[in-house]
């Protein structure tokens, strides 16, 4: 609870300083806008200083600078007359509702769902800890990624506080919330800030990233208003041709900060980016005073290009490819291959629908975009060629439905226009990159707003609303069934955290074990990537993860082994578990007593991923790997000296 705690604080401080700056220089007018602007800025700010500067010092200065915002909020709470009628509504309820499951899930342990925190986001800042430096971690290429948002959880672990890293999640998403009720309530009125705002609660990734290790709802909040106030500058410049373009030239600056800190977190930001570019050069012939509008863009294009540059110039250093892993044929990079690329491509392109052997079928474009309402698990892990990935991780059919809607009922209104204009021309980058649900929350942010301007048309509020309504009650009833009700005890405490852990994730039951037997040493873990869950050195393996093992060029045990001692790896663990059916029991007897024949050995040896199995149960069979403990679903070896 210290660590949520801590977490709500350093957010609210470092909003309240971006928030007064929004105010005193006028950038924004709502209240509430400036309130969710000002936390969204003010945490991507801190996310950007915290990656080049140290922790944990730098984690208790954040502390302490927090200090004064919070002195400010309080202040303003007292002096400051703000009128919160038009909030009185059953939406506090459902605000209510959504705040405790995402407290819970920010107050409970990451389980296997989490795939990505488990792995990624937490796994990185915990290394990074540990080695006292942003080293380039060669096995893992998230590490090479933007991190606007992952530096924060770096803030919470180096404090021992997990929660103070998942805290902040939560907190992007509440200012989110905040910033959509703002946003709409000044473009679109009252009425429909409040269907906007049940739009944006009901969306199910959204709410379920809140308080998880996940960065892809954060990282949608500055796409979706980076688009949005570059869509509002531009609106705002051709109404108003004859007075100076103040206002569109501090949206675009706002624009261009939004923008920076979306690529600053993934390099998908980058799309995003591009598309808003496209946008101004397109609308700029309409505006008088192009001249010092197109100066104002330049500018924010200079600011946006800024954030994520460090980011590239690092991966350049380390790899040679600025987005590395992406675009290796255009880019190249160390530790990485034509092979490697083409799994990680294949299992990008994995999600959704329409994908042949030559790329993807136009024709199946509208259905792809329409399917992540109807067919959510094709869009998401895990199994998505067969359907069978986890629905919270999606948009919900109401978002979907609203953007529809709002292009036939607001098809008059320039803003709306634009807005999908924005909308669709990042669903047709994602269409052909990589259709998982996740990477499209930013415009699921901005369907949330249309939404509501949807609903306030009396002919459309009872249908808009009866979608709206019935897709909270789903998402929470989602979130409530997959996790909510099994993370309740752990947040409060009747259950404790590691047996929630050893319950929800397999591999946690072998690292008590693997923690006292590695100690100084160094273990490689084959088919298993929750190495966070360590307090021990590790390294990911299998080949598809780096080129540092040279499995096309080992033939034989000696080489094989002489390749994990140059690592300086003394233990290997293996997930035998990830391994089924006839396959696997093949593998366990090589390992034994009955070797694999020549023309085995020959098939194997074509396929680095069986070629890796093939020298395994080479070395446990030749006892140049022995049992560290007797296997039981999961084999832990020790490299013979």
């Amino acid at each position: 609870m210290l660590g949520l705690l801590l977490a709500l604080i350093v957010s609210l401080g470092c909003g309240a300083g971006a928030r007064w700056i929004l105010q005193k220089y006028h950038f924004v007018q709502d209240p509430l806008e400036q309130w969710g602007i000002g936390g969204i800025l003010g945490l991507g700010s801190l996310g950007f200083a915290a990656f080049w500067l140290t922790p944990p010092r730098f984690a208790w200065i954040a502390c302490l600078l927090a200090i004064p915002g919070i002195v400010g909020i309080i202040r303003e709470v007292l002096h400051q007359k703000t009128d919160w009628n038009w909030l009185r509504s059953p939406i506090v309820l459902a605000i209510a509702v959504a705040g405790i499951i995402a407290t819970v899930t920010a107050l409970a342990p990451p389980s296997g769902l989490e795939w990505d925190s488990l792995a990624y986001h937490f796994a990185v800042p915990k290394l990074w800890l540990a080695s006292g430096s942003r080293d380039y971690i060669p096995y893992i290429h998230h590490s090479n990624f933007p991190a606007v948002v992952d530096s924060l959880f770096q803030i919470g672990l180096s404090l021992k506080m997990e929660t103070m890293a998942r805290g902040f999640t939560m907190c992007y998403w509440a200012f989110g919330l905040l910033a959509v009720l703002g946003v709409t309530r000044r473009i679109f009125g009252g009425l429909s800030a409040k269907w906007a705002g049940l739009a944006y609660l009901g969306v199910p990734v959204l709410l379920w990233e809140a308080g998880t290790g996940y960065v892809d709802g954060a990282q949608g909040l500055f796409v979706a208003f980076g688009g949005l106030y570059a869509v509002l500058a531009l609106v705002f410049a051709q109404e108003q041709n004859d007075t100076p373009v103040a206002f569109p030239a501090k949206y675009l600056i706002l624009s261009g900060v939004l923008l920076g800190f979306a690529a600053g977190s993934k390099f998908t930001g980058i799309a995003a980016l591009l598309f808003v570019g496209l946008l101004l050069v397109l609308g700029v012939s309409k505006v008088v005073e192009r001249g010092r509008l197109l100066k104002f863009s330049l500018l924010a294009a200079a600011i946006a290009v800024a954030i994520p540059l460090p980011w590239m110039i690092r991966n350049i250093q380390n790899t040679s490819n600025p987005v590395y892993p992406f675009f290796y044929e255009k880019f190249g990079g160390h530790d990485w291959n034509q092979w490697r690329a083409d799994i990680y491509r294949d299992e990008q392109q994995s999600f959704g629908v329409g994908r042949t052997p030559t790329g993807r079928d136009l024709s199946q474009a509208g259905n792809s975009i329409l399917g992540i309402g109807y067919q959510p698990g094709k869009y998401t892990n895990p199994a998505p060629t067969l359907g069978l990935g986890v629905p919270m991780t999606t948009a919900g059919a109401a978002v979907v439905i609203a953007g529809m809607l709002a292009a036939i009922v607001l098809r008059r209104n320039r803003i709306v226009n634009l807005l999908l204009a924005f909308i669709g021309l990042n669903f047709a980058s994602w269409f052909f990159l990589s259709q998982q649900s996740r990477y499209m929350t930013g415009m699921y942010v901005l369907l949330a707003i249309l939404a509501g301007a949807v609903a306030a048309e009396v002919q459309w509020r009872r249908l808009m609303g009866a979608i709206l309504v019935s897709q909270f009650g789903y998402t929470v009833a989602c979130l409530w069934v997959t996790q909510t009700q099994s993370q309740l005890p752990v947040a409060f405490g009747s259950v404790g955290r590691e047996d929630y852990q050893r319950a929800t994730i397999p591999f946690y039951k072998y690292t008590s074990a693997i923690n006292q037997e590695v100690g100084s040493g160094k273990i490689a873990l084959y088919d298993e990537v929750f190495g966070y869950l360590l307090d021990v050195k590790y390294f990911w393996a299998n080949p598809g993860h780096c080129t540092l093992i040279p499995y096309d060029k080992i033939q034989t045990t000696d080489e094989f082994i002489r390749a994990l001692k140059s690592l300086g790896i003394s233990h290997v663990y293996v997930n035998v578990a990830s391994t089924v059916g006839s396959e696997r029991e093949r593998w366990l007897q090589a390992m034994q007593t009955a070797p694999y024949s020549a023309e085995e050995t020959q098939a194997m040896s074509k396929d680095l991923n069986l070629k890796w199995k093939m020298l395994l149960a080479n070395a446990i069979r030749e006892k140049r790997l022995t049992f560290a403990v007797e296997p039981k679903g999961s084999l832990l070896l020790r490299v013979a000296k």
